[in-house]
């Protein structure tokens, strides 16, 4: 929308609403929704711009990529609009590489449930940049089934990384208030059903199989 656009709705508006404070609100309203547009509209091309860079970057060949039969089943296509939603939500901005590799993973990890993959997209929409990037030194050192010590882990990465030791904490907490550590470890299933093998007692928690699967189904894939 040009400004003439913009002008003529503005006047519309008040021609409609008369004279005096009301037709002045109005016009303000008008002017500033449609500035809003704009805006979104810019932002949203944007955004689609960069999620188009990104996936060249990682694909040699994006239209192929997709046309892979899973992206053609219904849970394919309900993961992938799940995704691009989030991508070019402008709230997860800082956040749009991880859903771009989450939506090549989608394809190249089939051996992850499609339940657990949407899974992963609402963490990955709750979680802060700065606690994934928490998560992703973590991975290079914990095992799975390995105890999560926050006061360590906080120690060691404002050491290395410079952070704030209580900024870390908060990440480590954000990370296991929806559910990515637990304190059960190993489930087993056998003819009479899951069972819990191995786990720490209550109050602590360790990083588990699906911590890992979490942080490597939005990786970089190349």
């Amino acid at each position: 929308m040009d400004k003439a656009e913009i002008v003529k709705d503005a006047g519309a508006v008040l021609v409609d609403a008369g004279k005096g404070l009301l037709s002045f609100v109005n016009l303000k309203a008008a002017v500033s929704l449609a500035a809003y547009e704009q805006w979104k509209n810019r932002r949203e091309a944007k955004a689609l711009q960069k999620m188009i860079a990104l996936l060249e970057e990682r694909l040699e060949d994006v239209e192929g990529f997709f046309s892979d039969t899973w992206y053609q089943s219904e849970p394919g296509q309900v993961f992938a609009e799940k995704v691009i939603v989030s991508a070019l939500d402008g709230q997860m901005a800082e956040k749009q590489e991880f859903f771009v590799n989450a939506l090549i993973r989608g394809v190249q990890q089939k051996e992850i449930e499609d339940d657990e993959k949407l899974k992963f997209i609402d963490m990955l929409r709750q979680l802060s940049k700065l606690s994934l990037a928490v998560l992703a030194e973590m991975h290079k050192t914990l095992k799975v089934g390995g105890q999560i010590n926050s006061q360590n882990v906080s120690v060691k990465l404002a050491n290395e990384k410079g952070w704030n030791p209580l900024v870390i904490e908060a990440a480590i907490a954000e990370m296991r208030s929806i559910g990515l550590f637990s304190s059960n470890m190993f489930w087993i299933k056998n003819n009479d059903g899951w069972r819990l093998d191995r786990y720490f007692t209550e109050g602590t928690v360790g990083y588990t199989e699906f911590s890992a699967r979490f942080i490597e189904f939005i990786k970089d894939p190349r």
